[in-house]
């Protein structure tokens, strides 16, 4: 039995409960018993015999994990982790499974210099302080790239707006963005459209965390992605190895990385790898010791952000739809009564209303104007068009159009 450690569900962020749902799918398509356990208290009801390994599917906290692994290895349960870097917990024993951090970090350095200049200036945007995975990355680029200064990674430790604001008083020293995440890079995105068009015209931006939205709103994201499915079955190869063969008790396992070119970048190609490896190769040959540490902040979770939120909602949306409800959705914002979508769906009224009122809960909504008025805010109607169809998922809705 393989156990998915889940430490507060009722309280978990958007992406943790899907990476959860899609780990569950995952492991049994593969013949691998899963359950998930909800904290430290229902770990310690078990049996190390009931128990033949633990899987993180999300990073936690470092605080979280080191009470995790701590509480694993004393009872001889393995653990395997996703997103967590080998060494970050010098007395601990787990596996992990990651992006190959180095190689990722010369992909996106490549990438700036190829399409801007020989010494770009970059800024790192929207580091959460306590999250080793931000700290690592962030530790990644610092090394390698030697022009980077410390005043160059804005961290968000209170709130957005609060990052958002130290970095739009130096906006126009950057050539370039690294985002924590795709949730910061949209929210950031959505403000500098207002504020500062020309500036963000002129940025590129490389984000991580492959979310739905960022391929949907108006400036869909260049992205440094991974395979999930690649992840998933690294965590159960290792179960399998782990499992049968008691003398190994951690493995670790690098991932490869690609660009996802997005408007975000202007669409701008990638070069080679002998050209990318020749533009970094001295930085690489120079590398800088780690500067940045992870510390306690009272920073705001992004479901309670003003800036952060709404994103967070339409995420848990999109996760949670199924063809017809991205159909709904998508006659909303083409502006169709409920009347033509029971029509065009041959669904009845009842049935609109119902799966209507469940999306406008599932955004925190009250009514379909204040639905409509926020998903405007982040949605492009037209790449949400051609996603239902490339999913296959379209109904012949176009007379309402």
């Amino acid at each position: 039995m393989l156990y998915l450690y889940d430490r507060k569900p009722a309280e978990s962020i958007v992406r943790q409960r899907f990476e959860i749902k899609n780990a569950v799918k995952f492991f049994k398509s593969k013949g691998i018993q899963t359950k998930i356990i909800s904290g430290l208290q229902e770990l310690n009801q078990k049996t190390s015999d009931d128990i033949e390994s633990i899987f993180i599917p999300y990073a936690l906290f470092r605080d979280d994990l080191i009470s995790l692994v701590s509480y694993c290895n004393s009872a001889h349960i393995p653990v395997i982790t996703m997103r967590i870097y080998p060494n970050q917990l010098p007395n601990g024993t787990y596996s992990t499974i990651t992006r190959d951090l180095n190689a990722c970090m010369q992909k996106i350095l490549a990438y700036f210099i190829y399409n801007t200049s020989k010494t770009p200036k970059v800024a790192y945007f929207g580091v959460t302080p306590n999250t080793l995975v931000d700290i690592d990355k962030i530790n990644a680029f610092y090394s390698l790239y030697s022009e980077m200064k410390p005043d160059d990674v804005y961290f968000n430790e209170s709130s957005f707006i609060d990052c958002f604001n130290a970095f739009y008083d130096r906006r126009n020293e950057y050539d370039a963005i690294i985002f924590a995440n795709s949730y910061i890079a949209i929210a950031f995105n959505e403000i500098m459209m207002k504020r500062d068009k020309a500036c963000l015209d002129k940025l590129l931006t490389v984000s991580f965390l492959d979310s739905t939205l960022s391929h949907l709103c108006y400036t869909d994201l260049t992205l440094m992605l991974y395979s999930d499915n690649s992840l998933l079955e690294a965590a159960a190869e290792i179960f399998k190895i782990i499992h049968k063969r008691k003398n190994i008790t951690a493995m670790n396992v690098f991932l490869e990385n690609h660009l996802m070119i997005g408007d975000s970048t202007h669409r701008l190609p990638a070069p080679d790898d002998k050209t990318a490896f020749d533009l970094v190769h001295q930085y690489y040959m120079s590398r800088r010791k780690a500067y940045f540490s992870n510390y306690k902040t009272n920073t705001i979770s992004y479901d309670e952000d003003e800036y952060l939120r709404h994103i967070c909602n339409i995420e848990n949306l999109f996760n949670s739809c199924d063809n017809i409800d991205l159909n709904i959705i998508l006659m909303l914002l083409k502006k169709s009564k409920n009347i033509d979508i029971s029509k065009t769906l041959f669904l009845s009224p009842q049935t609109i209303k119902y799966r209507t009122k469940s999306m406008f809960n599932l955004l925190k909504t009250k009514n379909k104007v204040e639905f409509i008025e926020i998903m405007y805010r982040y949605i492009d109607p037209e790449k949400l068009e051609k996603y239902i169809k490339d999913k296959g998922y379209q109904k012949n809705i176009l007379c309402f159009s």
